[in-house]
């Protein structure tokens, strides 16, 4: 009786954890969702208590998400948009083709620049420093009034961007091109690698 009774205790204790186990690996599991019928290229999201989350897409498509579901908005932009980034719901910008940079203030999205080669990253601070990097090695920085060009070095495409400060600065592209921006220059890294892959974004912490 005695081991029958440990035997079930055994079998109740392996059901209790495989039953916490599969809670946990189903938490732990991504779940599709399903805003539109588009090919979407970016995507930021707001981190307050209140998250927002806004995605781009081709041919001007931009979608957001209110936390309760997907509206499309409007862009006023034709052309292809690959990323998109923002310091808050209220200063969010998108770059795409043609060097397309449109601003979104919480209300509407408008045009700040849009002549040029493709942009294919944004980043910036919130303090009014923003970068964008695309083909023919482009990058434009936006001081809080007006985007200008800076001197990169490299005719090659620069796919993406993204600094600790606005002094540290990295944007990467193709043939294994990796750029630093100490808040004066840009200066590329030399590889050390005998493989040039093209990389296509970059992140840190």
């Amino acid at each position: 009786m005695k081991k029958t009774y440990e035997a079930i205790i055994r079998i109740l204790f392996l059901l209790i954890v495989a039953a916490f186990f599969a809670g946990y690996a189903s938490a732990a599991q991504w779940v599709k969702t399903d805003p539109a019928d588009v090919n979407l290229t970016g995507v930021w999201t707001t981190y307050t208590t209140t998250t927002e989350i806004f995605c781009t897409g081709i041919s001007g498509v931009i979608i957001h998400h209110d936390g309760t579901a997907w509206e499309s908005m409007d862009s006023g932009a034709v052309v292809d948009l690959n990323a998109i980034w923002g310091t808050s719901a209220t200063d969010i910008f998108a770059v795409g083709d043609n060097a397309t940079i449109l601003h979104y203030n919480g209300i509407a999205w408008s045009s700040q620049l849009s002549a040029g080669n493709n942009l294919n990253a944004v980043w910036g601070t919130p303090e009014s420093n923003v970068y964008a990097v695309g083909n023919s090695g482009t990058i434009l920085h936006y001081d809080g009034t007006t985007w200008s060009s800076m001197t990169s070095g490299t005719g090659l495409n620069l796919n993406g961007v993204w600094g600790s400060s606005a002094t540290d600065v990295f944007a990467v592209g193709e043939n294994l091109t990796i750029l630093h921006y100490d808040g004066s220059v840009w200066t590329a890294f030399t590889p050390t690698s005998s493989t040039y892959v093209d990389l296509n974004a970059v992140w840190g912490y």
